[in-house]
């Protein structure tokens, strides 16, 4: 069923829009945005028919559908060859594994971001400044909290794996911009 007969089935007057606007084909209709539903249904009373139409357009397929389908389009004998250690597949499965491992990093990194950050706003106070005017003061977790927990430790101990590993010449790098910002400050003074 295609696209349009779809929404033909939610709207005959919106599919006839279309038709008149010359988006008839599937590769047309996914294009659609919001704001074009927007303008070519205006008003009010195609308010649902607009966000049928868009969910339609734009709904997303269960993973496992599409995998049953891609095995339906691979001969299960062609799938093992491709898997062998020569084939291109078998490329294709070791990257997917380090991107999943990459990905699991991100995510840690992630976690722990935010926890920090949620740890960050629930200490938070309001104290006056030197001026009068109220601004918030946040009060960094306790030391033995300052670590994440659970999966957000692995990311921190990736991290500092990652810090210990720097090349001496990074660390020079370093050094040489932190004495370039002291001598910045005490110049300013």
């Amino acid at each position: 069923m295609t696209l349009l007969e779809m929404i033909r089935g939610i709207s005959r007057e919106a599919a006839s829009t279309l038709e008149r606007a010359d988006c008839c084909t599937d590769s047309d209709i996914c294009t659609l945005t919001q704001h074009d539903l927007q303008e070519l249904l205006p008003g009010l009373p195609n308010f649902k028919i607009r966000r049928k139409i868009h969910e339609t357009i734009h709904k997303k397929c269960p993973i496992h559908v599409l995998l049953n389908e891609l095995k339906g389009f691979v001969p299960d004998e062609f799938l093992t060859d491709a898997l062998s250690n020569n084939g291109p597949l078998h490329k294709y499965l070791t990257m997917l594994k380090e991107l999943k491992v990459e990905m699991t990093h991100v995510q840690e990194f992630l976690d722990a971001h935010i926890d920090l950050l949620e740890k960050y706003e629930q200490n938070q106070d309001t104290k006056p400044n030197n001026d009068g005017a109220l601004v918030p003061s946040v009060t960094p977790p306790a030391a033995s909290s300052a670590r994440p927990t659970g999966t957000n430790t692995k990311h921190m101990e990736h991290m500092d794996q990652f810090n210990s590993q720097k090349s001496p010449d990074t660390n020079h790098n370093e050094h040489r911009f932190s004495s370039h910002t002291a001598q910045g400050k005490q110049s300013l003074y």
